[in-house]
């Protein structure tokens, strides 16, 4: 746009506004990528039927409860909850599907390099848990009640797991050691376990292993409970279950669906505050545009009329003051996704499902800053376009 007042002047116009439209792009993208994650939210599927599962917590080594004591009491739960009308499964667990808690082991195939070692989620689960969460054990068996022993060396893994260590092979009967401190516990697969979303939406873990329960840490296990329609069904009666082994336990009966509603809340909070400000910063950079043509055509209107009365037509009036308008408009874009690319990993731990660099929101963000910037410049573009040639003749 170096078309008044000399390069300078022009340049300098140029650059702010192209700096002004790097900075409308970078927030529009980062608010595109968001709106695509919090749609992925409510459309995702974990890969295991959520909705007709729950989980029951509680606390009992405060009420007094000894180690044989609580290992008593859970499998009186089980046992009671499992008779439940409408309960199709139950098991334990020390992680719950999408609560957003981790636990993490260091893992690795026997002799191999510490390079070669991965850092894999874990969760500690009794027999029942793989049906009680709707999660099959594709190949291979699940767990025994023999297994559930402070000295157990078996395993269950999931696909992704078994696909990243064996490639071409089958996982059941591999050797899989664990690194802790010093010490490597070496663990035979006996099972692989169907992938699933259970820690965070959007995303299949590539290292997952399920252990056995030992019963000495049992006090902090979560019920898992799979209803055979709908957790509002059997909730009533997990209640009653609860109640009358010991009625002094505070305990909550929660679907594993409302985990889900809590990662939907987190993504509509932040989509929501980048959207308003990334619309304020398209409302300010449209103005600002919509400023500098009409400055422009104002001060060039005379040589517009020039070229007019030489023969030039409106519409080639209108294509000149639109192509040099978007040119710094068209760089400040380039120069925006750029940087947002270069940044987009700080939203990863808020996008669900979508990739930072998610192509369709980049695309669909910079396409729609480029039409408003030039329906913000088309009405001065278009005064142009009403210079009329004999006043500016007459002028000279």
């Amino acid at each position: 746009m170096a078309y008044t007042g000399g390069r300078r002047e022009g340049w300098l116009r140029s650059t702010l506004i192209g700096v002004q439209v790097a900075t409308c792009a970078v927030l529009l993208i980062g608010a595109a990528l968001l709106l695509r994650g919090l749609y992925a939210t409510h459309t995702v599927d974990p890969g295991f039927p959520y909705r007709s599962v729950a989980y029951v917590s509680f606390e009992l080594r405060g009420l007094g409860y000894g180690p044989d004591e609580i290992v008593a009491f859970q499998r009186r739960l089980a046992d009671e909850v499992g008779a439940v009308p409408g309960v199709a499964a139950v098991g334990f667990a020390g992680l719950v599907p999408l609560l957003g808690r981790n636990s993490w082991a260091r893992v690795g195939l026997p002799g191999a390099d510490d390079a070669a070692w991965r850092t894999a989620q874990r969760n500690m689960v009794t027999p029942g848990y793989f049906a009680a969460a709707g999660i099959p054990v594709v190949r291979g068996r699940t767990f025994t009640a023999a297994e559930q022993t402070e000295t157990s060396a078996v395993v269950i893994v999931t696909e992704s797991t078994a696909r990243n260590l064996w490639p071409g092979q089958d996982a059941v009967g591999q050797i899989l050691v664990r690194r802790v401190g010093d010490e490597e516990i070496r663990w035979e697969v006996v099972g692989v376990a169907q992938d699933a979303q259970v820690t965070v939406i959007g995303e299949i873990e590539p290292y997952y292993v399920y252990e056995p329960i030992p019963p000495q840490t049992q006090d902090w296990l979560k019920l898992i409970v799979r209803s055979r329609t709908d957790v509002a069904s059997i909730a009533p009666g997990i209640r009653g279950v609860v109640e009358r082994l010991d009625p002094r336990l505070v305990f909550d009966v929660t679907p594993i669906a409302s985990n889900i509603e809590a990662w939907q809340q987190q993504a509509a909070f932040v989509t929501a505050l980048s959207v308003a400000v990334g619309v304020l910063a398209l409302g300010l950079a449209a103005v600002g545009i919509y400023g500098v043509v009409a400055f422009v055509v104002a001060r060039r209107a005379h040589e517009l009329g020039v070229r007019m009365a030489l023969g030039a037509r409106a519409s080639q009036i209108l294509r000149l003051v639109l192509t040099q308008t978007m040119r710094p408009v068209a760089a400040g874009a380039l120069a925006g996704v750029l940087v947002a690319v270069a940044t987009s990993t700080l939203l990863s731990n808020v996008l669900f499902g979508i990739s930072p660099l998610d192509p369709v929101a980049i695309a669909g963000a910079i396409a729609f800053l480029l039409g408003v910037a030039a329906l913000a410049s088309l009405p001065a573009a278009r005064r142009a376009m009403r210079v009329s040639p004999m006043t500016t003749l007459r002028s000279e």
